[in-house]
């Protein structure tokens, strides 16, 4: 089912950032989240806590979110979101959970230490989870900006 991730970062926030007017769009991310369950051993203390990754399809690359705050998919202007995208079939759907798991067992086993002791259920796939991000471009069109709606963070590349 899609849904949309909440913006944090304004309009106001964004043109501040990049100095300019800025428009927003939305990126498609498929997300899934993880129910960790153990019965004993060091992961036993953090059993039933939830955790989220986020998967881009276009680059394949993974990683581990906060929870994710949602938003009204009602609210989104329909020609902000990423036009050439279609959800994930059955299997395609599949390879990314079970890739989405591999790296959140492999961040668990690095990070937190717990040992080998746990299991991490499916808890909710979402796909398309839309990203929100501003996007300025100066009046030359020779830079783009691109500020993360969801942490402010910035990407600036030459046109």
């Amino acid at each position: 089912m899609p849904s949309v991730l909440a913006a944090h970062i304004t309009r106001a926030d964004a043109e501040r950032l990049t100095g300019g007017p800025v428009v927003l769009h939305y990126y498609p991310l498929t997300g899934v989240s993880f129910i960790l369950q153990a019965a004993r051993g060091p992961a036993s203390r953090i059993d039933g806590r939830v955790f989220h990754t986020v998967t881009d399809r276009a680059t394949g690359s993974i990683a581990t979110s906060e929870a994710w705050e949602l938003g009204d998919l009602a609210d989104v202007d329909a020609s902000a979101v990423w036009k050439e995208y279609e959800p994930a079939g059955d299997e395609a759907k599949r390879s990314i959970v079970t890739a989405a798991r591999q790296t959140l067992t492999a961040r668990l086993l690095r990070t937190v230490r717990l040992g080998g002791q746990f299991e991490l259920r499916v808890n909710q796939v979402i796909d398309p989870l839309w990203k929100p991000n501003w996007l300025y471009t100066d009046k030359n069109k020779r830079v783009q900006i691109l500020v993360d709606g969801l942490n402010g963070g910035t990407a600036k590349r030459r046109l």
